[in-house]
């Protein structure tokens, strides 16, 4: 069974280093602390959906949620 939130996350991860964003930029695109984007990226932090709408965004994405 695929775990929904770690794939969200690694492709998150994924996307801002392949943009060449460290987490003190993304953090402060999203007006928040590196060490919160820390917590989110090593899965210690639940996100909620608004703030995955808001990293997708910050990194020029959209967040699409489905279910099969």
């Amino acid at each position: 069974m695929k775990n929904p939130k770690k794939e969200i996350i690694a492709g998150i991860v994924r996307e801002r280093k392949t943009q060449g964003i460290t987490q003190d930029e993304l953090a402060r695109r999203l007006g928040t602390q590196q060490s919160n984007i820390s917590r989110f990226e090593s899965r210690q932090y639940n996100p909620s959906v608004d703030f995955l709408d808001r990293v997708a965004r910050s990194l020029g994405k959209e967040l699409h949620i489905e279910l099969r």
